[in-house]
């Protein structure tokens, strides 16, 4: 499998081979017609990577430890 974290060369694999990557990993769970809107959209320069970029940012490669967050009491 492709260690999605990894950049530029992830992108370079999902979408060689007319995207046979993306388009394994749409099969069954993406109805046709709307896989072919994604992978086109998806196609496009820079769009794959921005999309992935936002998983990159969440799942970073080691524990983060506690994270505050200020809230409003009422």
């Amino acid at each position: 499998m492709i260690d999605w974290r990894e950049t530029p060369a992830t992108e370079e694999r999902m979408l060689a081979d007319d995207a046979r990557v993306l388009r394994g990993l749409y099969a069954g769970k993406v109805p046709p017609e709307h896989a072919g809107d994604h992978l086109r959209r998806l196609s496009r320069p820079g769009a794959l990577t921005a999309a992935q970029n936002g998983y990159r940012a969440g799942r970073p490669d080691a524990a983060i430890g506690a994270v505050e967050a200020p809230t409003r009491r009422h």
